[in-house]
């Protein structure tokens, strides 16, 4: 496994601006993917078989610092 690595930062300190444009293109990819095919995003959440409920009391309010 060290010896892939080592090939592989030995390419990028020698060529770095291949590598940043490596980067750069698979970032591209990814983005321009997961637009044509993701979903919106979802800010939700429901767990099954819940009913939503106030806060419980098992902790006191907390402390408010007053101005002095």
């Amino acid at each position: 496994m060290s010896s892939p690595l080592f090939r592989l930062g030995r390419f990028a300190a020698r060529h770095p601006w291949r590598a940043i444009g490596a980067w750069v293109l698979a970032a591209v990819v990814v983005i321009t993917a997961s637009a044509a095919v993701g979903r919106d995003l979802e800010d939700t959440f429901e767990a099954p078989d819940s009913t939503p409920s106030a806060p419980s009391s098992c902790c006191p309010p907390p402390v408010r610092a007053t101005p002095v």
